[in-house]
């Protein structure tokens, strides 16, 4: 007769997920000194933005409204994630790449920007493309390789959004190569006076690229209207973050660098992640400089299908 099986205790020491976040935000600006000679560090002072101080939604200029379409936006990416997921088991499909776990984040900036803002995506920005107008359907059409692909009649791979009408340029494999692209886009709008945004989105492991520290010195030196938007699950592709980068990541790399206003935040809470936009949004309005919205998340699933 085998033995009743025990619940198992949880440890009274064991921090509960809300106050692990709370840890890593803190965490993200300690391992070394600040380098910035005027003594005007940013980091301590105003880098890290969380809604322990309860913002309201009202606070933050949102309606009830404006929250369910929120959560609406976020489930349909939740969504799609789990039924593309299933018809690639289904070997109906061939690949995917999911974003679960980032949808927070990636829809408050997306409902923040107006209509004319370029997004530079990454392969995990599905819920900002859905904010942006992108559908379902532009989704399957993509992931299944058909010719009404709004961006490249389905010669992309799956998670490599685009879409013209949107100003959502589609986006290369390698990682990184978006930086610049996106760089170059608001140097545009900014000889033109077009005023456009531009937003640009990875992982903390692309952050490593070299195209991602040139991208944010000339942004910076030519105070660009650009929001970098890093989504820091933890890992780059199954490398933890403190292997593949110095310190305690981007979050402390770049917190003084001179015109770049540097956000950490926690990514998985919304009205958290909306202060974040409207700060960023209101900094870039300003003619000061980008932005480095350096957002805490968690990645649900696998890197990708066929990786652990």
């Amino acid at each position: 007769m085998s033995k009743k099986t025990q619940p198992i205790k949880k440890n009274s020491n064991e921090d509960s997920p809300e106050e692990i976040m709370r840890k890593s935000i803190e965490n993200s600006h300690k391992s070394a000194p600040c380098s910035r000679r005027d003594g005007n560090c940013c980091a301590p002072k105003s880098a890290n933005i969380s809604n322990k101080d309860k913002n309201t939604y009202q606070e933050l200029g949102l309606t009830k409204n404006d929250l369910i379409r929120a959560l609406k936006n976020m489930m349909m990416a939740r969504y799609t994630d789990e039924k593309h997921l299933t018809l690639v088991k289904q070997g109906k499909s061939y690949f995917h790449i999911g974003g679960s776990g980032h949808e927070a984040v990636q829809t408050a900036v997306g409902f923040q920007l107006d209509s004319s803002a370029w997004g530079w995506t990454y392969y995990r920005d599905l819920a900002f493309v859905y904010s942006r107008g992108f559908t379902p359907k532009d989704y399957f059409l993509l992931a299944f390789g058909k010719k009404d692909d709004p961006a490249t009649g389905g010669r992309q791979m799956p998670g490599h959004y685009g879409h013209p009408k949107l100003n959502l340029p589609t986006q290369s494999s390698p990682t990184g190569t978006q930086f610049l692209n996106a760089v170059g886009t608001a140097l545009a709008s900014k000889k033109l006076g077009t005023n456009e945004i531009v937003y640009v989105a990875s992982g903390e492991g692309t952050t490593s690229q070299g195209e991602f520290y040139e991208a944010v010195n000339w942004a910076s030196r030519d105070k660009l209207p650009v929001i970098f938007c890093i989504q820091d699950n933890g890992y780059a592709i199954s490398v933890p973050k403190e292997k593949q980068s110095m310190g305690e990541g981007v979050g402390h790399t770049f917190c003084c660098y001179q015109n770049l206003k540097m956000l950490t935040f926690d990514g998985t809470d919304y009205l958290a992640s909306v202060k974040a936009a409207k700060e960023a949004i209101e900094y870039i309005n300003s003619g000061r400089g980008p932005v480095l919205m350096h957002a805490l998340v968690e990645r649900l699933l696998p890197h990708s299908w066929g990786f652990p």
